[in-house]
């Protein structure tokens, strides 16, 4: 694999969102979700492929988003290491579930809530964008700020994640941690340089996104209560 162009750098601005009331609303409902993960190693299994799968849907949609003149080489390898998220995030899944795994609802936890939480996303940050014409490729411009929020939510929650993988499971996931970081920082310098109230409208897609993944993580949380019972 190439060595990754994305590096994290100094950003007060990014540095704030990571520990604004946007990401801390859903710390105890996370930290909840992964405590009961890193006692079952077959759930934490269907997790690490729910988030494959979240990974696959974002390259995805960003590879569709793009103009032909838009894909710099930056452009292509940020979707070259976002499938390759997905790659490393299935590998790890098979690890622990000691099987091939696919992408059927039963091989996942809580998929189609997973879906919801991206798509939920996406439309907000087109209607927050309707109407204006920072681009001649708004649907570009919807889809890095759709991955600009969700790229902060791994940064927040895969350093979490980490910490029981490795402690329970003997399964790390540092280089995907190390590019998203990079990721977020690429994402911030392309649309602040061209939406002059980018940070307004960020916190409002970021806000948004919370209020989806919290009802990603209450589903997940609901069904691993279910499976304990």
């Amino acid at each position: 694999m190439l060595e990754s162009p994305f590096a994290r750098s100094e950003n007060r601005f990014i540095d704030e969102l990571l520990k604004g009331p946007s990401m801390l609303a859903a710390e105890s409902l996370v930290d909840s979700v992964l405590e009961k993960l890193g006692q079952d190693k077959m759930q934490m299994a269907r997790f690490l492929n729910t988030y494959s799968y979240l990974e696959y849907i974002g390259a995805m949609t960003l590879t569709r988003s793009f103009l032909p003149e838009e894909l710099t080489s930056h452009a292509l390898h940020h979707l070259i290491e976002e499938n390759d998220h997905a790659r490393l995030f299935r590998a790890n899944a098979e690890k622990l579930a000691g099987k091939k795994l696919t992408y059927k609802a039963e091989e996942m936890l809580k998929g189609a809530a997973a879906r919801n939480y991206i798509y939920r996303t996406a439309s907000f940050a087109r209607q927050k964008l309707q109407g204006l014409m920072l681009s001649s490729n708004m649907t570009g411009i919807v889809s890095q700020y759709s991955s600009l929020v969700a790229e902060l939510r791994t940064v927040w929650l895969f350093p979490k994640m980490e910490q029981v993988l490795k402690a329970k499971m003997n399964v790390s996931i540092a280089k995907i941690i190390r590019d998203e970081n990079g990721h977020v920082y690429y994402i911030d310098s392309i649309l602040s340089r061209i939406d002059p109230h980018f940070q307004k409208r960020a916190i409002a897609i970021l806000e948004a996104e919370a209020a989806a993944y919290m009802r990603f993580m209450n589903a997940v949380n609901t069904e691993l209560k279910q499976i304990r019972s």
